[in-house]
């Protein structure tokens, strides 16, 4: 009994090392070569060669994996929905005492090379998809195969999501992304489906751009 408690934590543990180091080794190489940074969504691309073979060689299907159904999706969208009211509200809250966070240079450095209609069509329709398909779809999945309390596998998405965020050089951005990965790893869990998250990301994110560059 000992020995196979012994063996699933160590099973445990060589999962949660190998997800820790498929996030920070390309945050480590975006921040000591900062010239790969513009070329991160070829880093997210490429990781779906390896979001394919896990769920290959684990016999889940790909869109089962990735949480891409119809099931719970008007339950999906109403959480996303309120989620995006709540936040916009606290985030106007903070923009009220914190102004100095307009600084665009700082929080946006995609914006000083590129116009902002150009950079939000980029974000909605390629950046979202496919952090949520990696952070909500693959690596919830993932977790829950080694870890039983949601709790757990919620904070750990969200901490992996933040670490991915750390590749801005900023650290005023990454409690933000930790927080934000937390409310979308429960709208994930709670309904099952990609959809919310998305939709929430994408909503509660151009919000945030649009109240920073206003």
């Amino acid at each position: 009994m000992l020995n196979k408690l012994n063996r699933e934590y160590f099973s445990r543990s060589i999962s949660l090392i190998w997800e820790i180091l498929l996030i920070s080794l390309p945050v480590v190489s975006f921040l000591v070569f900062p010239w790969l940074l513009p070329y991160r969504t070829l880093y997210i691309l490429f990781s779906f060669a390896y979001i394919y073979l896990f769920f290959q060689t684990t016999k889940i299907s790909l869109l089962d994996g990735l949480k891409i159904t119809r099931i719970n999706l008007k339950k999906s969208v109403v959480w996303a929905l309120a989620y995006t009211a709540f936040s916009v509200l606290i985030l106007l809250f903070f923009l009220l005492f914190y102004p100095e966070v307009k600084n665009l240079s700082l929080i946006l450095p995609d914006l000083n090379n590129l116009p902002f209609s150009i950079f939000i069509l980029l974000y909605v329709f390629i950046s979202v998809p496919l952090q949520e398909l990696i952070f909500r779809g693959f690596f919830i999945t993932r977790l829950k195969l080694i870890f039983s309390d949601v709790r757990i596998v919620v904070f750990l998405s969200a901490l992996f999501f933040m670490l991915a965020h750390a590749a801005f050089g900023q650290l005023i951005i990454l409690p933000f992304a930790f927080v934000f990965g937390i409310l979308l790893g429960l709208i994930m869990i709670k309904t099952e489906n990609i959809i919310g998250p998305a939709i929430y990301h994408a909503l509660t994110g151009v919000s945030a751009f649009l109240l920073i560059v206003v």
